[in-house]
């Protein structure tokens, strides 16, 4: 396990000379631990951050987190955005479907995003008032192919998900970290050890107003 600060200089000027970085959005494929790290941060801030419920235009499936993730119909996303329930929002090609994500504004000073690959693959279909992705630090969560495939095999043990889609989830993100992880500001490599101790060492370093617990 490990942390890399690809953009040092980005993180240091968003940072505002340790008051904190404002937005950080948080990537990675399905096994990646994203959403272990979203709770790691969580646990460490201690209130100090905030986290946003993500939009969806697909149905929510059985493993999804409600406290992550709500439903919004495909065609709700523009009007939404038109009357700012969205701040931004932005698309994941399928090969059946195309499915939309998006979040609502905050006013936190510490917001942690937890988006998806296709927020960064799909950077240019962002659809937002403002350069979303120069106000804030891509953090990307990479990780082994067999590991993400035993975690996910883990998480589907016993559960009614169709092969085709868990099949679909190993795939479609096969050695995608390596094409994502030079696009991202910082990288986390999630292929074991303590998440925790990463997330203490990225609120250190993105929060400064944050110790180490």
């Amino acid at each position: 396990m490990s942390l890399k600060i690809r953009d040092k200089q980005k993180v240091k000027i968003l940072s505002q000379d340790k008051v904190g970085v404002n937005r950080v959005f948080i990537t990675g494929s399905s096994g990646s631990g994203k959403s272990t790290l979203l709770r790691a941060l969580s646990n460490v801030a201690r209130g100090e951050i905030e986290f946003p419920v993500r939009y969806v235009s697909r149905q929510l499936r059985k493993d999804d987190d409600l406290n992550e993730n709500a439903f919004l119909g495909f065609d709700e996303f523009p009007a939404s955005y038109n009357s700012s329930k969205l701040e931004f929002f932005w698309p994941k090609f399928l090969p059946t479907e195309t499915v939309l994500y998006g979040f609502g504004p905050c006013s936190g000073r510490s917001i942690v995003y937890g988006c998806n690959n296709e927020f960064l693959l799909n950077r240019k279909s962002i659809t937002s008032r403002t350069p979303i992705l120069d106000e804030g630090v891509v953090v990307h969560v990479a990780c082994a192919q067999s590991v993400r495939e035993e975690r996910l095999g883990s998480r589907y043990q016993g559960q009614a998900v169709p092969k085709e889609e868990f099949n679909y989830r190993i795939a479609a993100n096969d050695g995608v970290d390596a094409s994502i992880s030079g696009l991202a500001d910082v990288v986390v490599d999630n292929s074991d050890g303590d998440i925790r101790v990463i997330a203490q060492r990225l609120a250190f370093e993105l929060f400064g107003s944050m110790k180490r617990g």
